[in-house]
């Protein structure tokens, strides 16, 4: 099955998923100045607690590279 969920990740599955926040805000900014993601890598791994599910999670900071569209120049 096709993977079309927005993030990174490998011809094994998803790495991480971009937030709706940033999908909604700085991710947008660079499609409209015209940049992509070239290429991301995992910069940190952190632990979040959700006190409502008393669950732990590991989350995924990464550190993304953009590359600018040669028409935009």
């Amino acid at each position: 099955a096709s993977n079309q969920a927005p993030g990174l990740g490998t011809a094994q599955g998803n790495v991480l998923l971009y937030s709706r926040e940033f999908l909604g805000s700085a991710f947008g900014r660079f499609e409209r100045n015209s940049y992509s993601v070239e290429r991301g890598r995992v910069e940190y791994i952190v632990e979040w607690y959700d006190k409502k599910k008393d669950r732990t999670y590991e989350v995924v900071l990464p550190r993304l590279s953009l590359r600018r569209s040669e028409a935009a120049n």
